[in-house]
């Protein structure tokens, strides 16, 4: 009897798909990605210790190795917090326990040791490791995963790195650049490829790409560490450049007490620049991106700024009326549900006569946004960005 999987909402799965010869079932609204189709086909024969999988708020290869190798041990690694907490419930709601979801900055047992030294490994090698490489992913973070995969396998153990691009060369060339060789074991016309890597007997470097962003802003300059998989990393990016840039920030008087809460703060550049700025008690940064906040952690210590770091998705452990200026710098992807998550959130974690600024290049969802939770708001165009400002009335 096949092992069959529900993919979210039971009610809304339109699409049934069979596997490895009719083994696993899938179903679910929108059908598998190709990359986990791909991934899933792949799979050997045999196997057995442990496999790490990865990258999927819907994790079917996690499911899949799970059911084709009862004895297999599988963790699911993740960076992203709210994608870990989705992986969960996709995995609850099968009734698999077995499967361990990680999020961390790093691949599980990997450590940079410190003065941006190469990583080391403490921990148990795995059997296999199983990652995707999507067609428009950062090729910067791939490099990062290629080789903090070889450094947590085995000897001899293979690394599948599955692509949706149509011939997958890059990943190939990677694959090879730090493997010395791959092979393809399934290529179809349209949906990608799935490349072989193992670990032999070259020796294995897993270089910390840690890569400083210079900041200038409230007469003078602060270095923050970044790294691949975050925002903004080696560069200053355009949106936080126009923020820290407004005239609608340099207008806000400095407030006895502030408290400033960055949504989304990635690395903590804007919380933190604005915070040593302003002079302010402490900032809030808020992130769900485990490797950034890790990096926000280290870049408030730096910058010599009181922080709390909050690890999450959204605001919901903050109190009521916690901050006095909020700061967010939204990303575009999500159809705005994560922009209206920081609005939301920056309302209620407002004092009475509190602000919010928040920066985007697309205005008119945005400015819709943030009237549907202020009231009204005022924007500033700053080169190609609107900077949104709104204040929680007294």
């Amino acid at each position: 009897m096949p092992s069959s999987f529900v993919l979210g909402n039971p009610h809304q799965s339109e699409t049934t798909e069979s596997l490895r010869d009719g083994a696993l079932v899938f179903r679910s609204r929108r059908g598998l990605h190709p990359i986990a189709r791909l991934a899933i086909e792949a799979l050997p024969k045999q196997l057995a210790g442990d496999v790490l999988t990865g990258f999927s708020a819907e994790p079917a290869v996690a499911l899949a190795v799970c059911a084709s190798f009862p004895d297999v041990r599988v963790r699911h690694f993740e960076l992203d917090l709210y994608v870990a907490a989705r992986a969960r419930a996709v995995l609850a709601q099968n009734d698999v326990s077995s499967v361990e979801v990680v999020a961390a900055a790093d691949l599980p047992g990997v450590r940079y040791p410190g003065d941006r030294a190469d990583a080391v490994f403490e921990g148990t090698p795995c059997a296999a490791v199983i990652l995707p490489f999507p067609a428009r992913g950062d090729a910067k973070l791939a490099r990062d995963l290629v080789e903090q995969a070889a450094l947590v396998l085995a000897p001899g153990a293979p690394l599948y790195a599955v692509t949706d691009h149509p011939d997958g060369e890059w990943v190939k060339e990677l694959l090879r650049d730090v493997f010395g060789r791959a092979d393809a074991v399934l290529r179809t016309k349209y949906d990608g490829v799935v490349f072989v890597a193992r670990r032999g007997d070259k020796r294995v470097r897993a270089k910390d790409r840690t890569h400083d962003v210079v900041v200038e802003h409230g007469g003078g300059s602060l270095a923050f560490a970044s790294r691949p998989g975050t925002f903004t990393y080696g560069r200053l990016d355009g949106g936080t450049r126009a923020l820290l840039a407004s005239h609608a920030l340099a207008a806000l008087p400095p407030r006895d007490g502030d408290v400033v809460l960055d949504l989304g703060a990635g690395i903590g550049i804007l919380g933190v620049a604005v915070a040593k700025a302003r002079r302010a008690a402490r900032a809030i940064l808020v992130e769900s991106n485990v490797r950034a906040t890790d990096l926000a952690r280290a870049n408030a210590a730096r910058c010599d700024v009181r922080a709390d770091v909050v690890a999450a998705p959204d605001a919901v452990a903050l109190q009521d009326g916690c901050a006095t200026l909020a700061l967010t710098n939204p990303p575009y992807f999500a159809n705005f549900r994560i922009a209206e998550q920081f609005v939301a959130d920056a309302f209620r974690c407002l004092a009475p006569g509190g602000t919010l600024l928040l920066v985007a290049k697309e205005k008119t969802n945005h400015a819709a946004i943030v009237t549907r939770h202020f009231g009204r708001v005022d924007v500033e165009d700053v080169g190609d960005y609107g900077v949104f400002v709104a204040t929680r009335s007294p």
